[in-house]
């Protein structure tokens, strides 16, 4: 059974290029709380809108979709 606590999302990043981009700004290393698998990575919510503006800054394209609980 797979349980996620409320505080965090799931980001898919496709691109291998995009990966490597994303490991080296540093809002996304504060807010990687651990790499699932190659693609999905869970991030801190806390921190959501820290990477999104990093990753705007950098030219990373970054679409956040929301599910409802």
């Amino acid at each position: 059974m797979t349980i996620l606590h409320h505080r965090v999302h799931i980001i898919a990043v496709d691109d291998p290029l995009m990966r490597k981009r994303l490991k080296q700004v540093p809002a996304m290393r504060r807010a990687l709380v651990m790499e699932l698998d190659e693609t999905h990575w869970l991030i801190d919510s806390q921190e959501l809108s820290a990477v999104e503006t990093a990753c705007a800054k950098a030219g990373i394209t970054m679409h956040v979709v929301t599910h409802a609980e």
